[in-house]
């Protein structure tokens, strides 16, 4: 009994350590600490969460890759949010807002985005992706 005691003491510490609140009805509520701005879920007992109940819906995102970028490079681009086959608007300017290259791309698991290489030189350029009514820009820079 005495140790049934102690595992229950110690259960209660690290479950007050980590931010939950613990009541004998056995239900758990996360508090989300100060600014945090999560809402309180209770789980009580019989209940369960299953994975798809706590997962973020994906947002737009974009990365590119390689960059540099140099002459002979293949220019890829990874998506997150949008489903293999969608089409996604690409546009690519120079940082005083000339627009140097558009398309729309089909998007796979790794896009590859055909730039004209003779339309660039050495510098920093900005690339625009648009997705529905996401728009998401990241910079790359090209060297000869």
């Amino acid at each position: 009994m005495k140790n049934l005691y102690k595992i229950q003491l110690i259960f209660c510490c690290f479950i007050l350590l980590l931010g939950f609140s613990y009541s004998a009805g056995a239900q758990l509520q996360y508090s989300g600490g100060a600014g945090g701005g999560y809402a309180s879920t209770s789980i009580g007992a019989g209940m369960h969460v299953t994975p798809a109940d706590s997962l973020p819906t994906p947002t737009f995102g974009a990365t590119v890759y390689p960059n540099p970028l140099s002459v002979n490079d293949v220019f890829k681009a990874k998506f997150t949010g949008v489903n293999d086959g969608e089409t996604v608007s690409v546009v690519v300017s120079n940082l005083i807002g000339s627009r140097l290259f558009a398309d729309d791309l089909e998007v796979s698991s790794e896009t590859t985005i055909n730039l004209p290489h003779e339309r660039f030189s050495k510098g920093i350029y900005l690339i625009t992706f648009t997705y529905k009514t996401s728009r998401i820009t990241r910079r790359f820079s090209y060297m000869n």
